[in-house]
């Protein structure tokens, strides 16, 4: 079954972008890292997501000065 799992990411890929906001809102930037490594372990292992996490997760990562 495709759906949950394609589901699941999705979900993931959601809950990750609100942390990342609410990291950036309070200035916690040193939480930051291991948030973006796993937008970047998704991005590599979902060919779909290549081309659209790459620069997200740069642009994250130059928010935050990593």
């Amino acid at each position: 079954m495709v759906v949950p799992l394609e589901f699941a990411r999705e979900r993931e890929l959601v809950h990750l972008r609100y942390e990342l906001r609410r990291l950036i809102a309070d200035r916690r930037r040193d939480e930051a890292l291991p948030i973006l490594q796993r937008l970047r372990e998704i991005a590599a292992a979902d060919a779909e997501e290549v081309p659209a996490l790459p620069p997200e997760i740069e642009r994250w990562a130059s928010s935050f000065n990593l």
